[in-house]
């Protein structure tokens, strides 16, 4: 189970009640979710709160959950993930638990990152979400001890599964 936190406002816009809040079995964490606007573009961005890799998705809340676990896949192949991480990551994004934002500097990292999209998405308008997904990979994001998404993401895998080359 992967859990999906959100403002209040943003579960409002994806016509969501929060759940109780439950231990995500993600080695990923929680992802931290809010909606970007930029111009006539509209976006969901979402965050994992353990190494703050970003998902850039449509804004489409009918297919949602799919669109995610895409997202996740091609996500972790791109940042070199074994085929075994990302096949037991994605399993655990199989069910979703919607619940409230719980931490302020996740909330903080993220906004962050919306607002580092917006910025490119200003700088060069035909920007695809996976350009700026790339983007985001590589930057530092966090306070006084940075987080670098592509090397923390493939560090905790390595970390939590055996078999990563």
């Amino acid at each position: 189970m992967v859990n999906l936190c959100c403002t209040k406002e943003f579960l409002k816009r994806l016509n969501r009640k929060a759940d109780a809040s439950e231990a995500s079995g993600s080695v990923l964490g929680d992802w931290y979710g809010k909606e970007l606007r930029s111009g006539t573009r509209r976006l969901f961005v979402f965050m994992s709160n353990r190494t703050g890799i970003s998902l850039i998705l449509p804004a489409r809340m009918h297919d949602l959950e799919n669109i995610f676990r895409q997202h996740l896949g091609r996500v972790l192949y791109e940042v070199g993930a074994s085929p075994i991480a990302i096949r037991e990551e994605l399993a655990h994004a199989s069910d979703f638990n919607y619940t409230t934002s719980a931490s302020r500097s996740s909330i903080g990292c993220l906004n962050e990152v919306v607002h580092q999209c917006q910025w490119m998405i200003e700088a060069e308008p035909g920007i695809t979400a996976e350009s700026l997904e790339e983007y985001i990979f590589e930057l530092p994001l966090g306070g006084p001890d940075y987080w670098s998404p592509r090397r923390d993401t493939l560090e905790l895998l390595k970390s939590f599964y055996i078999d990563i080359a």
